[in-house]
């Protein structure tokens, strides 16, 4: 079940009482809205939760946040700053606060200070997905001996492990 599912069973019917009550009651109202506001900030507080993917669920993140930053700039980032250009694309509202950079860290480097993990293809850098021949045999993203941020290069040469191309396509070693 989605969050949204959940928030909409969880808060249908108190969401349905108050608007009755903020009509029936109009000199109520303010109280009620208040109460509401509060009901509503609850509601969503308990729905937040810590990150814990794998490594496929960190590349599919990533990849998904290069596809939206390719959508919207009409390329994809050079790769020596794809993680600062995508870092804002990552999606986080179910998170915790600081649980979203976990997304940009391969799961056995976390708690490693400047260790990331992930290293973006150099051919893909600049170009538009739709430039990119074999988009479904072109690494995008992959797991690296480069562990810095920001780390890019040629996967055949620092390619550690999984990759994931430009049309999602997992690539195993």
């Amino acid at each position: 079940m989605t969050r949204g599912r959940k928030w909409q069973i969880g808060c249908g019917l108190p969401v349905l009482v108050f608007a009755i009550l903020a009509v029936v009651l109009p000199e109520q109202r303010n109280a009620v809205l208040t109460f509401f506001k509060v009901y509503r900030e609850q509601a969503a507080a308990t729905t937040k939760h810590d990150y814990s993917g794998t490594s496929i669920d960190n590349l599919r993140h990533l990849q998904t946040a290069l596809l939206l930053y390719n959508d919207s700039e009409g390329q994809f980032p050079d790769s020596k700053a794809w993680m600062d250009a995508i870092e804002n694309r990552i999606v986080t509202d179910d998170l915790n606060k600081g649980e979203a950079e976990k997304k940009l860290i391969r799961p056995d480097l976390l708690g490693q200070s400047g260790q990331f993990g992930y290293a973006m293809n150099d051919v893909c850098s600049g170009k538009y997905k739709g430039d990119v021949k074999e988009p479904n045999r072109t690494p995008l993203l992959f797991e690296s001996t480069e562990a810095g941020r920001n780390a890019h290069g040629d996967p055949d040469k620092i390619r550690h492990g999984i990759a994931i191309t430009v049309d999602g396509t997992l690539l195993r070693p």
